[in-house]
C-alpha cells in the first residue's frame, strides 16, 4: 500500500477511474448478457402466444362449423339461408385446417407432432362426417335428415369432442412450455 500513498494526486484519480471504468464495463456487459435472455424469452413467449392464438382461432372455426351443421338440420335445402350455412361451413372446415396447421409451422416440439397427429387422424374422420351429414341434409329426405341428426349428435360429435380434446391438450402444452 506504500506504493499507492506514493502516488501523485493524478495517478490516484487515474487508479480509481480504472477501477470505475472496469466496473462499468462489467456491468454494461453483464447487463446486455442479461437483455439477450430476456429478449430471447420474450420471443419464445412471442411465438407460443401465436401458436396458442391460432389453436384457439381454429377451435372458434370448428365450432362455428359445429353450429352450421346444426343449423341445417332445421332450415329448407335450396333456400338462401341453406345455402349461407353450407358455405360457411365449408369455409370454416377449410380455415380450421389451414389454421391448425400454421401452428404445426410455428411449434416444432416431439410431444406437439404426437399430439396433432392424433388430432389430425380425428379432424379426418370428423370432416368426413361432417360432410356426410351435409350431403344427407343436402337430399332434402325425411331419412336424409333423420341420418344426418343422428350423425351430427352421434358418431360425429364423438369425433368433434376427440379431436377437440388434441386441441386443448396441444393449448395445454404450449402454455406449460411457456412458464
Amino acid at each position: 500500500m506504500a506504493w499507492f500513498n506514493n502516488l501523485n494526486l493524478g495517478g490516484k484519480l487515474l487508479i480509481s477511474n480504472i477501477i470505475l471504468g472496469a466496473l462499468i464495463v462489467s456491468s454494461a456487459l453483464m447487463t446486455t448478457q442479461r437483455l439477450n435472455v430476456i429478449d430471447e424469452h420474450v420471443k419464445g413467449l412471442d411465438t407460443a402466444m401465436q401458436a396458442v392464438d391460432l389453436l384457439l382461432q381454429a377451435d372458434r372455426d370448428l365450432y362455428q362449423v359445429l353450429v352450421a351443421e346444426r343449423s341445417m338440420m332445421f332450415s329448407k335445402p335450396n333456400s338462401d339461408e341453406f345455402r349461407g350455412l353450407v358455405a360457411t361451413h365449408k369455409e370454416n372446415i377449410k380455415q380450421a385446417r389451414e389454421r391448425a396447421e400454421q401452428f404445426l409451422a410455428l411449434v416444432s416440439d416431439a410431444q406437439i407432432q404426437s399430439m396433432f397427429d392424433r388430432y389430425s387422424n380425428h379432424r379426418v374422420q370428423w370432416e368426413a362426417l361432417t360432410n356426410k351429414v351435409r350431403s344427407e341434409r343436402e337430399q332434402d329426405t325425411r331419412s336424409g335428415r333423420r341420418a344426418a341428426i343422428e350423425m351430427s349428435f352421434g358418431t360425429a360429435a364423438d369425433q368433434f369432442n376427440k379431436m377437440r380434446e388434441q386441441i386443448d391438450g396441444m393449448v395445454e402444452y404450449v402454455e406449460a412450455l411457456s412458464h
